[in-house]
């Protein structure tokens, strides 16, 4: 199914919202931002790669949405702007599952070996390198038998339930790490102009789940037949 930009475009402007919410959206991001971000693109890419030699059709649909989510905010980083022209996909139109396969798994040799040089990579290449695993993983979820739109949207919809609105769920939350000596603090913040929490550890700020939080399923998106 030939995807539509706008909706991409919609989705990557969450996933940015997303970040700004959380405090983690820097107003001049510098190089070791962007490039933390870029690994965990190499993450993802790795890990869907690995699910796809593993056959688990219902880790692919993950593993493609989470590239999604983690390069789209590091062409943000990297980029300074959400395009829709990112999610143009021509030049992976006749890709077989396993060239794109192909092309996530290269990005970790790339990376490497640019890294071993005696320049850094520049921010370029790891605009262009996020490119490729977007672009791929875009292209890999047309060739899967699922709902690519409809696991993303579930996707954004499950991170942005971690940033929970009722007061009681904050003094929940709070006291369940209490229980498990882990300090964190409630932070006031907003998420689409909506009024809302999000609570973080206050060792380094990690974003915590909040009590009740359930992670999302994505088995409703794969055919029942390649589950």
């Amino acid at each position: 199914m030939k995807l539509d930009s706008i909706v991409l475009t919609h989705h990557a402007d969450e996933v940015v919202q997303w970040n700004k919410a959380a405090g983690k959206l820097p107003e001049h991001p510098d190089y070791i931002q962007i490039m933390q971000q870029f690994l965990l693109v190499l993450e993802e890419a790795d890990e869907t790669a690995h699910a796809f030699e593993q056959e688990d059709q219902v880790e692919v649909l993950d593993g493609v949405c989470d590239v999604f989510v983690v390069a789209s905010y590091a062409l943000h980083l990297a980029a300074g702007a959400t395009l829709s022209s990112w999610f143009e996909t021509e030049e992976f139109t006749n890709f077989t599952d396993v060239e794109c396969v192909a092309e996530l798994k290269r990005l970790r040799k790339t990376w490497v070996d640019a890294s071993s040089s005696s320049d850094k990579p520049s921010v370029n290449m790891i605009t262009a390198l996020s490119l490729v695993a977007l672009r791929s993983a875009l292209r890999l979820s047309e060739t899967l038998d699922g709902d690519f739109i409809g696991a993303l949207k579930a996707v954004n919809e499950n991170n942005a339930s971690k940033f929970p609105t009722s007061p009681d769920i904050v003094d929940k939350t709070v006291d369940l790490y209490e229980e498990q000596k882990v300090e964190v603090n409630a932070v006031e913040t907003f998420y689409n102009g909506k009024p809302c929490y999000v609570i973080k550890r206050a060792s380094d700020g990690k974003i915590m789940k909040p009590y009740g939080f359930v992670s999302v399923d994505l088995k409703p998106y794969v055919s029942a037949t390649t589950v």
